[in-house]
């Protein structure tokens, strides 16, 4: 049997809903611990790849809700590389908060800027 929609909204605004940033949903890349991002990003693997590109994805996504505030990175590829190292700084600092806070907190800070 499907749920009635206003039971699957309210499902869904409670499981998307957490108290913290480290209980986020997230789907993909972004739930790997932070020590993951660190081991592919060494390794240069394929993973790493996959990782980088949720990455872009999820500051794309954030830089689309935060549009009325104006664009909250460069349209440079450097942009993109500083925060990679963003990111590897903050894992290396956190390896076992997952991808989606250390990301999470690099887009308070470009939104802070």
């Amino acid at each position: 049997m499907i749920p009635r929609a206003p039971t699957l909204v309210a499902l869904l605004i409670g499981a998307t809903a957490p108290a913290s940033a480290q209980n986020k949903l997230s789907w993909g890349e972004g739930s790997a611990p932070c020590s993951d991002w660190t081991k592919e990003h060494k390794a240069n693997s394929a993973v790493s790849a996959q990782m980088s590109s949720w990455l872009r994805g999820y500051v794309s996504g954030a830089n689309v809700m935060q549009n009325f505030k104006g664009n909250i990175f460069a349209k440079t590829r450097a942009e993109m590389d500083l925060m990679e190292r963003y990111i590897d700084h903050y894992c290396l600092e956190h390896p076992a908060d997952s991808v989606v806070v250390a990301t999470d907190k690099l887009v308070k800070e470009l939104i802070a800027r």
